[in-house]
């Protein structure tokens, strides 16, 4: 009986995975207006300090600090017992989808079954959120996507 529920579990994660695996690796490279990202704390949209960030990777620890110092939204991990943010694994590597703002998370959602599910949270809890040095990704289907490790958005934070 325990594992035929170990395989049930397995395999809803797989199906999980393998949703996430479309939208980052089928989803169409979007490019949203400028009124798509909320003003960040520096006067510039998330969306110009990404494309900042893209010419000029320097600029990275500035875009940290805006993200970290408002709302971001996350797609919850449906086994956990409390709030947690769901992880995928490609290319053999795990990471954490993070997203700036809900419209980005729902273009890049669509079709994907997690459309309508993302939580948002605060730059603060979800710093809590991380337990490790994990990767985290923000908007995953825009390229070149933009990649911290869970330390950087930590003392991001802190400041």
């Amino acid at each position: 009986m325990r594992f035929v529920r170990l395989i049930a579990m397995e395999t809803r994660r797989l199906t999980i995975c393998a949703s996430l695996a479309l939208l980052v690796g089928c989803a169409q490279p979007t490019a949203p207006s400028p009124s798509d990202s909320r003003p960040a704390s520096s006067g510039a949209s998330i969306l110009e300090l990404v494309q900042a960030v893209r010419a000029e990777p320097a600029k990275k620890p500035l875009l940290a600090r805006s993200l970290m110092s408002g709302t971001l939204f996350i797609i919850p991990d449906p086994h956990a017992p409390t709030l947690a943010a769901l992880s995928f694994q490609q290319n053999e590597r795990a990471f954490i989808p993070v997203f700036s703002d809900q419209k980005t998370f729902d273009q890049e959602a669509f079709g994907t079954g997690f459309a309508g599910k993302a939580v948002a949270v605060s730059g603060d809890r979800f710093a809590g959120l991380l337990k490790g040095d994990e990767t985290v990704i923000l908007n995953p289907g825009h390229r070149p996507a933009i990649e911290f490790h869970a330390s950087e958005l930590k003392s991001a934070t802190r400041r």
